[in-house]
């Protein structure tokens, strides 16, 4: 599995769509956890409830976490882009 980012990103539009990851964790439903055994030691805040648990990828699996990643369309993007001043 590739990762590019999960809820924090950083988004350039031109000259073509990429994203770039700030934080390198990734997150999931608390009860969907016990599906990505493979990250267990990598869980930083369990979660539970409302709250997801959250997983830092960085360092140990950087080999997967893409320092930048090609996007083909910015379809779900909650928060509006601001253009710099």
């Amino acid at each position: 599995m590739q990762f590019a980012g999960d809820d924090y990103v950083v988004a350039q539009l031109q000259p073509e769509p990429r994203v770039f990851p700030i934080y390198s964790s990734a997150k999931v439903n608390h009860d969907n956890r016990e599906n990505f055994p493979q990250l267990a030691e990598l869980i930083v805040h369990e979660g539970g409830g409302q709250e997801k648990t959250i997983f830092q990828l960085y360092p140990t699996r950087q080999q997967q976490v893409k320092s930048e990643h090609w996007m083909h369309s910015f379809q779900n993007i909650s928060k509006t882009i601001k253009k710099p001043y």
